[in-house]
């Protein structure tokens, strides 16, 4: 499989793309591969069979147009792509229905999973209820036509159902003699309205049907990118959201000129089956058009509500990739002629953003197959699976970096001796227990942390795992604590690391320094502090307006502030108060463009942000400087070139950026939670970003930092080989001759999410050394695939999940085998 699909269209040129019809536009199919998603399929013009048009990942101009023969030389298909292929490449011509069924089987035979198979089949079960209930609207609808007023007469819904029969009858008989149709033709076209309107449905019917219910997330799509757009700090790029915002706002508006049409129609039962007898096709092309419109904006929905709200900004790139040209042919629909492609000339998708696409190519796949099956025509609802984890004995040893030595208890005499080393050993205990949480247990531990009124004790227990706090980001509440430090972050040290002129902050002093400023604010900061109240970090709108508001007022009262009845809780002397504000005041001056550089963290950050963030502080004879450079390549997915452009600014700037790569190789640690394969993954990909980031950082003063950079190979090169040894024969291994026999889906479905984590642990492995047994080990899945095949059992696994399996862990090409 390509790691990076993107780079292979380097050897290919895209074509103009300013399509005429929908019919040249080509469909969209719901293709699972990363790089495929969102493309199109069509007829060829001058030969048989279908072409693909795929999007310019570089989000440039045009599109790239392929026979499916050459898809090869940019990808390699998942197997649901292949069958989805295979049951579209002899149509001779294309439409959003026909691709729709072919999805449908592609997913009822299990290519895209079991919850696209559970999904597909909620999706027809609903249709033909739907079919029904139209049918019986329609019918009402008939019989309050045909009867006129009558007061003394009970509504048809409201009347017995043996009464409505009756009356449905007489409707028939009657509409039959006006229109010269036979009772039979004008129950036949009832039937017929009822399908032909099965995918826009009734006004009235309170299980919305796909078209209208795409109508209304579409609505409700525009309204999350325009509060999101607004919210956005200046600084923060959003023409990509305007141009999906430009899109989605025309199909809109000619959806919803749609929708009142075959309202007003489906409204007047005995004028639809007028119009339905006197012109079928009419009625048939009017609906189809419909299914044109809203062709490819279920994924783009998808992508926006798959995405977390701090992977907003690099979803929105997606999505305007993807967001479709309307044809000219629009022009006889709306009344005007949109320029659709003079907008997409003007987007250009940053190089970190194809990093992000095809970065995570295994996780991709799944969330296509949900995309695909959970949203847009077929509705099913998404199936939510659990973690699934694997017991494990109590561990005794001390998980590394926590000393025993580190918890302070104060230990009387007599009884209490006893009951402070209780209290010592549930101390230990505790921290034990979080650092090898799951991240949901991990995520409700912080929200019950984060209530309590003195967070002293609850920070010590945190201190392990705050490794893994920065990798998962919880979403955390905005507090007032937190949000004064939060330019800080990289600047704080544990307590025990902490030493007096250190140019950092210890954790245990940060809540008695926030008790001054609040102090110092007064009213100020209860006014501040109930305007952000029950929002959350992720909120940056909100962040923003609060951060710089308390930044600004504790850089202006640092001079003045004194310590409060907290300082002494602290366990530092009086004396270090002073030194520690100044530290912090040094940061608060700048905090505004510093706050801009950590927003843009997960884009590098880019260059002019990392400049405009440091350049202020770069003449100062502070320790200022450093200790934002800390906080930026901490949390930048490029702490390497960071330091290269914070070195660019002096001489001096160099000397700190040089010891800052050093200072950051040294307290990195590759540890990976073997309980929790999805974490491990996670871990292992984000140190493998910042790591090959930093090896290109340039030649460094400090001779010993190539033995580091080895000795990290090393040391995540085992890391990763371990992880994925004990993760394959705990989680796959060990599992496959149970499922053989009895397997629901969650738990099938449970254990791909674990083969996708080994994976992309495998895919990070892999780049620290040779083998040292992965290919081993792909041997050893090929064998037990090969032994479950032979054992499967009805009620347990079949072959396609077997070669679901072989597809994660193996790739595509090995698990064709599996299907014979």
């Amino acid at each position: 499989m390509s790691t990076n699909p993107a780079y292979d269209f380097q050897r290919l040129s895209p074509n103009q793309y300013e399509p005429a019809t929908f019919t040249e536009r080509g469909v969209n199919v719901p293709f699972t591969t990363p790089i495929l998603l969102g493309a199109r399929a069509r007829p060829q013009r001058e030969r048989e069979g279908l072409e693909v048009l795929i999007p310019n990942p570089s989000g440039g101009e045009g599109v790239y147009i392929l026979p499916w023969g050459a898809i090869p030389e940019i990808c390699t298909p998942t197997l649901h792509d292949r069958r989805l292929w295979h049951l579209l490449r002899d149509e001779a011509i294309l439409t959003p229905a026909i691709v729709r069924e072919a999805a449908e089987t592609a997913a009822l035979e299990g290519h895209a999973g079991r919850a696209a198979m559970m999904a597909v089949n909620q999706a027809r079960q609903g249709r033909e209820d739907r079919a029904k209930r139209i049918n019986f609207g329609l019918l009402l609808g008939l019989i309050k036509q045909m009867e006129g007023p009558n007061p003394g007469r009970p509504a048809p819904e409201m009347d017995d159902p043996r009464q409505v029969a009756m009356r449905g009858q007489r409707a028939v008989m009657a509409c039959a003699q006006r229109l010269r149709m036979t009772t039979e033709a004008v129950a036949a076209a009832l039937e017929e309205l009822a399908r032909a309107f099965n995918g826009f449905g009734m006004p009235q019917d309170n299980d919305l049907a796909p078209s209208r219910r795409m109508i209304a997330e579409l609505q409700s799509l525009a309204a999350s990118l325009e509060m999101w757009r607004g919210d956005l700090p200046a600084h923060l790029e959003s023409g990509a959201a305007a141009l999906v915002q430009q899109s989605l706002q025309l199909t809109l508006e000619g959806s919803l000129k749609a929708a009142e049409q075959f309202d007003a129609l489906i409204g007047d039962t005995y004028a639809a089956i007028e119009a339905w007898q006197r012109d079928r096709q009419d009625i048939l092309q009017e609906l189809s058009r419909l299914d044109w419109l809203l062709d490819g904006w279920a994924v783009i929905h998808g992508i926006w509500n798959a995405a977390n709200a701090s992977d907003r900004s690099a979803a929105v790139m997606e999505m305007a990739m993807l967001a479709p040209i309307l044809p000219k042919e629009i022009v006889g629909w709306l009344g005007f002629a949109p320029d659709m492609a003079q907008e997409r000339r003007k987007l250009r998708i940053v190089r970190q953003f194809e990093d992000w696409r095809s970065g995570r190519v295994i996780d991709m796949i799944a969330r296509n197959e949900n995309l695909s099956f959970s949203t847009g025509q077929s509705r099913g609802k998404p199936i939510i699976i659990k973690k699934a984890s694997v017991s494990r004995p109590a561990n005794n040893n001390t998980p590394n970096g926590i000393k025993p030595g580190a918890a302070k208890v104060t230990v009387s005499a007599g009884k209490d001796t006893g009951r402070a080393k209780n209290q010592f050993a549930e101390t230990r205990h505790l921290i034990h227990a979080l650092a090898s949480a799951s991240d949901m247990a991990l995520a409700q531990v912080i929200e019950i942390l984060d209530r309590l009124p003195d967070r002293s004790e609850a920070d010590r227990l945190l201190d392990a795992a705050r490794p893994r706090l920065r990798q998962i980001r919880p979403s955390r509440s905005l507090q007032f604590t937190r949000l004064l430090f939060l330019p800080l972050d990289g600047a704080i040290s544990d307590n025990r690391e902490w030493q007096k002129g250190d140019a950092r902050l210890p954790r245990s002093a940060l809540p008695a320094i926030a008790e001054a400023v609040r102090l110092a604010m007064g009213a100020g900061a209860e006014r501040l502090e109930a305007s952000f109240n029950g929002k959350f970090f992720h909120d940056t709108a909100a962040v923003d307006r609060a951060g710089q508001i308390l930044w600004g007022a504790a850089a202006r009262l640092a001079p003045d502030l004194r310590p409060g009845p907290r300082w002494e809780r602290t366990g530092l002397r009086g004396d270090d108060f002073p030194p520690l504000v100044q530290l912090a005041a040094g940061i608060w001056q700048h905090a505004g463009p510093l706050w801009a550089a950590i927003q843009l963290a997960g884009w590098g950050p880019p260059d002019e942000a990392v400049r405009a963030a440091l350049s202020p502080m770069a003449g100062e004879n502070s320790p200022a400087f450093g200790m934002a450079l800390a906080t930026l390549m901490q949390k930048a997915t490029s702490p390497g070139q960071v330091a290269r452009e914070a070195a660019r600014l002096s001489d001096k700037t160099g000397i700190i950026a040089d010891a800052a790569v050093d200072d950051w190789l040294e307290r990195a640690r590759v540890q990976l939670p073997s309980e929790d394969l999805l974490t491990a993954a996670a871990f292992a990909e984000s140190f493998g970003r910042a790591f090959q980031d930093l090896e290109n950082a340039p030649a460094t003063r400090n001779p010993r930092r190539g033995a580091r950079l080895v000795q990290l190979r090393q040391e995540a090169e085992v890391t990763c080989r371990l992880a994925y040894e004990e993760g394959l024969e705990n989680h796959i291994l060990r599992q496959l001759p149970a499922f053989c026999v009895s397997a629901t889906p969650e738990i099938i479905l449970a254990m791909e999410a674990q083969a996708r984590a080994l994976r992309r642990i495998e895919n990070i492995g892999r780049r620290y050394g040779p083998d040292h047994g992965y290919d081993g080990a792909g041997r050893r899945v090929a064998a037990a695939l090969e032994t479950a095949r032979q054992a499967l059992e009805p009620g347990g696994m079949t072959k396609l999940d077997l070669a679901r399996l072989a597809e994660i862990l193996l790739g595509p090409e090995a698990a064709l085998g599996f299907l014979g």
